[in-house]
């Protein structure tokens, strides 16, 4: 007799805390641009969050059509995905000075969702740029990850309205995505050094060896050039 109520009951905390998630919980920024006369949602981040030196990652990149009603929300009745993108734009990974162009891949199976794999080699501040045009439209946007991760102000939407360009504005702005980690710190259960130190140790090694072999080298022509000496006095 007691089962009925406590289902009923499960059901209605697990309702309750679904509610009471933040909508940005995700490790992804979400941005509302208006290109032309359209409203598109950007939803960006990295692929295979946390992000760690070494491992496989890449831009994870979902647009939609912006339901007028509810436009930062992919699930509103109205919202659509934006199919073909991968055809008119592309994608910039920087880190530092070091730059690199990608094509955006769509993603299997996701209607309006690309991807750009790549493996970062180091810990630093990613920044994707997309680059190309949407709707026939020129757009130049820019995304930067944090250091914080998506913890960081992931509730709060900034509605400040952001000129881009002639015809392309921000309207909001929530969330973000986080930067790489180093691979050390989550080694287990060894600490385990990034492919970038190991060459860089490797290096070292080497330079040390070579030096050791021309101060080898010149210790032994020194040694034989005195023994010659001797052996003419003789």
């Amino acid at each position: 007799m007691l089962k009925k109520p406590i289902i009923i009951f499960s059901l209605a905390a697990l309702a309750f805390t679904a509610m009471a998630l933040p909508k940005f919980a995700s490790a992804h920024e979400e941005q509302v641009i208006r290109i032309g006369d359209k409203d598109y949602l950007f939803v960006i981040g990295s692929l295979n969050e946390p992000v760690i030196v070494d491992d496989k990652t890449g831009i994870d990149l979902r647009v939609f059509l912006s339901d007028p009603s509810n436009p930062s929300d992919p699930k509103a009745p109205f919202a659509k995905p934006a199919t073909g993108l991968d055809k008119t734009i592309k994608a910039e990974i920087s880190a530092g000075d070091k730059k690199q162009v990608f094509d955006l891949a769509p993603a299997y199976a996701n209607p309006g969702a690309y991807i750009a794999v790549f493996f970062p080699t180091v810990k630093a501040a990613l920044a994707y740029r997309l680059f190309g045009t949407i709707d026939n439209v020129p757009v130049d946007l820019n995304f930067v990850c944090d250091p914080a991760g998506h913890t960081h102000n992931e509730e709060v939407e900034d509605k400040s309205i952001v000129r881009i360009s002639d015809k392309v504005t921000r309207k909001m702005k929530a969330g973000a995505f986080g930067c790489p980690l180093e691979k050390a710190d989550l080694g287990f259960p060894e600490k385990s050094s990034s492919l970038y130190d190991i060459r860089q140790k490797t290096s070292e090694l080497n330079y040390f060896a070579i030096l050791s072999l021309i101060v080898g080298l010149i210790g032994a022509i020194a040694g034989i050039g005195a023994w010659m000496k001797s052996k003419k006095r003789i």
